[in-house]
């Protein structure tokens, strides 16, 4: 039999223990400033709501020891047991999270997985929301769990469509990724090895410095106080980690959000990796003391390329920003290619710096990177007389977009 009033009793007291969780970990914030802010976001945002979840159970239960009206009581326990199963759904998110749950994992076809979840789309999201999908040509099986990369896909789209309240477009895109040198695992801090890449695209309101630096922390969201739980990312996270992948994120106001999921590539034949064709890899090549203009704001990345640019024998000038590349271009220096960002700090982005170099030194070819997909670039009327080098890439990559946009000029 059903004993109420221990049931409410135990209620509480998980509730004070919650609660004690929260103020213990805002109380030693202090020690690791960003790590504990980080748990304390976590710890204060389960606590709220398990607490919500909580009240609903305990308010019911007591409703129901008080002897209500009996025409009342399958509603009340109706509301206890459906405020109990978002609490083991929650529960379950955060699991995925610190991935300790369970994953039937499958050798699938990502192609064919993403297909399903577009299908399933269709009839989810808004008549605003423009979705297209690009699947890569012979995709390299992986192993996953179908249902959760289902959620995943959802997830994200679903966080796309949020961030494009007055309508967009939505891009799924499909390739075949080998991380093979150690430059492009330094950039995305990933093992090297055969890879499939999911990017999920939009062109909506985008992410400052400080929300992408916490998007894939549990709880926290953009999304005003009750219309986002903050798990969604973090759940899409723990669940490519735990299937031996990474989780990759490019946005910025106002341009969009691209998020990159790698999973492993499964080696069905036995044969070993690197026979596998690639397409076409551009071979060794010498920059012969030509001169490149970086202009990239991330000090860290600009200092990446010009190390990767100097090993292909190309003499490197780095910038901050457009507007000083504009200066040094129109002051006659003797530049053989401008090699920028696309988002920059300033009056000028990269964009409108190639657009300047275009229409008054058309004989100085630009190369433009970024971490957007190509499909939301080229629909932003990006015009194919730029080369455009999606970020993160391989050396093979870039010295391939280099020499292609050297041979334009």
């Amino acid at each position: 039999r059903w004993d109420r009033a221990a049931a409410s009793s135990a209620a509480r007291r998980l509730v004070r223990s919650c609660n004690m969780a929260t103020n213990a970990t805002s109380s030693s914030m202090s020690a690791r400033p960003q790590r504990m802010v980080a748990i304390g976001r976590m710890t204060g945002g389960i606590g709220h709501d398990f607490n919500n979840l909580l009240s609903v159970v305990i308010g019911n239960l007591e409703l129901l020891s008080d002897g209500v009206r009996p025409d009342r009581t399958d509603q009340l326990i109706a509301d206890a047991l459906a405020a109990a199963e978002l609490g083991a759904d929650l529960t379950s998110r955060l699991m995925m999270f610190a991935r300790k749950k369970q994953l039937n994992a499958e050798i699938i076809d990502l192609n064919e997985a993403v297909a399903n979840a577009v299908a399933l789309l269709k009839h989810t999201l808004s008549a605003r929301c423009q979705l297209e999908l690009s699947a890569g040509p012979r995709l390299w099986p992986v192993q996953a769990d179908p249902t959760q990369l289902q959620t995943a896909i959802l997830n994200l789209a679903l966080n796309s469509q949020d961030a494009m309240p007055k309508g967009g477009r939505l891009f799924l895109e499909t390739s075949n990724i080998e991380i093979d040198d150690r430059y492009l695992a330094q950039e995305v801090d990933v093992a090297t090895g055969r890879y499939v890449r999911l990017s999920v695209s939009d062109t909506g309101e985008g992410m400052n410095e400080e929300q992408r630096a916490h998007a894939l922390e549990p709880f926290f969201t953009t999304k005003p106080i009750g219309e986002g739980t903050g798990l969604g990312l973090s759940m899409v996270y723990g669940f490519t980690r735990q299937s031996g992948g990474h989780v990759t994120l490019y946005s910025e106001p106002g341009q969009g959000t691209t998020v990159s999921l790698y999973f492993p590539a499964v080696d069905l034949t036995g044969a070993d990796s690197k026979k596998v064709p690639l397409g076409k890899e551009t071979s060794a090549q010498h920059g012969h003391g030509r001169t490149i203009l970086i202009v990239e704001d991330d000090v860290r990345v600009r200092k990446l390329s010009e190390t990767r640019l100097a090993a292909l024998g190309f003499h490197c000038v780095g910038v901050s920003n457009a507007d000083s590349a504009w200066e040094i271009v129109n002051a006659q220096e003797p530049i053989d290619l401008v090699f920028t960002d696309m988002v920059m700090p300033g009056k000028l982005s990269g964009y409108d710096l190639a657009k300047r170099i275009a229409a008054q030194h058309p004989g100085l070819p630009v190369l433009i990177t970024s971490g957007f997909s190509e499909s939301v670039l080229r629909d932003q009327d990006i015009g194919s007389e730029f080369v455009i080098l999606r970020k993160p890439y391989r050396q093979a990559d870039l010295a391939e977009a280099v020499y292609n946009a050297l041979g334009r000029s």
